[in-house]
């Protein structure tokens, strides 16, 4: 009889703790989706400050498509500056790893509120003092008995012409 009462304590104290170990693999796997989520913050916000501290000229030089010496690859003038569907600027894959994540980051620049401003638009020099800063990290999370899924974490910001001084008044309007 003792040993009845043995084997039905355990087969009880089974059941009871089995929910608990599942609540501590349901949460080192919420930890680890936070780490990755805090990783790709860190990774879009040092991109943005970084391309944020260069002179607006060089962020130009990304959207012409030349860099240092080499010829633009399209005209500076009259554009076009940027295609559909946007492709990025800067691509920087598995820029960070981390056990099984490799983290990929894309960077978008394009001139802000128009990416193509028009050359006969009367504002086309003021349509040119904005540039969009998008960047994206990218990176596949596993998922317990199943393939990884995407995630992505995607941040945009301004960045002005720090040499441009408008008049009063004068502002860049978006042409519709």
């Amino acid at each position: 009889m003792s040993l009845l009462i043995v084997v039905v304590a355990v087969v009880l104290l089974a059941f009871t703790m089995l929910p608990l170990f599942m609540t501590f693999q349901g949460s080192r796997l919420g930890a680890e989706k936070s780490i990755n989520y805090l990783i790709a913050a860190n990774l879009v916000t040092t991109q943005l400050e970084a391309l944020r501290a260069r002179p607006f000229k060089e962020l130009e030089e990304y959207i012409f498509g030349y860099r240092g010496l080499q010829r633009p690859t399209i005209d500076t003038v009259n554009g076009p500056f940027e295609t559909r569907p946007e492709t990025p600027d800067i691509i920087e894959k598995g820029i960070f790893k981390t056990g099984e994540v490799s983290f990929d980051r894309y960077t978008f620049l394009a001139y802000f509120p128009q990416p193509n401003p028009s050359p006969n638009h009367p504002d086309h020099w003021l349509l040119r003092q904005r540039i969009r800063v998008r960047c994206d990290v990218l990176w596949k999370e596993p998922v317990t008995g199943g393939s990884a899924r995407d995630v992505r974490v995607t941040v945009s910001t301004m960045v002005h012409n720090e040499s441009f001084n408008p008049l009063p008044g004068q502002v860049a309007t978006e042409r519709r």
